[in-house]
């Protein structure tokens, strides 16, 4: 079952592997400025918004963009990523402003995506801070509805995903987007073989 973790929890773990909390309290996360940073961005529909030196990061993805985006997420999590770690670690999503603000501001099917996973909204919608919602890597099939359903669903916020204290994170942008960053040149490496077909 899907549970959630505190704030405080989020960002000590998150910190102790050398990110840093880009708005205050929030779930965005990401890399000092002075350490390197690779990043892999996995598109669905083509997006005229994206800076001709971001766009060759990045790898296209077919139709169903939301379906076909959420299954490759969930392979590079249980799959690809931990034969770079040992084994797959605990999936945190993160709304990249706060619970309270996107609870209101997409009420509706915000809250029915959280009772598919077994979250009672109650205990986020007075949240102001980016707590997480945690999935267990057998906790795999709800995950890969909720990210599938924010996708879908995201008009103009976006959400991050992290994974136990490992230095990876991935945006999921409104734009129906992945955006991995990281700064492990090997953690790419394993991305860009899965979304060829060869991992």
């Amino acid at each position: 079952m899907a549970r959630i973790i505190d704030y405080d929890v989020v960002a000590r773990t998150l910190a102790s592997a050398g990110m840093v909390c880009k708005y205050y309290r929030s779930g965005a996360f990401g890399f000092p400025d002075d350490r390197p940073v690779v990043y892999r961005g996995w598109i669905g529909p083509a997006d005229a918004s994206i800076r001709p030196a971001m766009l060759v990061m990045t790898r296209s993805v077919a139709e169903p963009y939301e379906g076909n985006l959420a299954a490759l997420l969930v392979r590079a999590w249980t799959e690809s990523l931990p034969k770079l770690w040992g084994e797959p670690p605990r999936l945190w999503i993160m709304p990249a402003s706060h619970w309270a603000f996107e609870l209101d501001a997409n009420r509706v099917w915000l809250r029915g995506l959280l009772a598919d996973v077994q979250i009672d909204a109650t205990e986020l919608e007075s949240r102001t801070d980016g707590s997480a919602i945690e999935f267990g890597a057998s906790e795999s099939a709800p995950a890969g509805r909720f990210v599938c359903g924010l996708l879908r669903n995201l008009t103009a916020s976006d959400f991050f995903l992290a994974f136990g204290g490992h230095d990876v994170v991935c945006m999921v942008h409104h734009h129906k987007q992945l955006w991995w960053s990281t700064t492990e040149g090997q953690t790419i490496e394993s991305l860009d073989r899965l979304i060829a077909g060869g991992d």
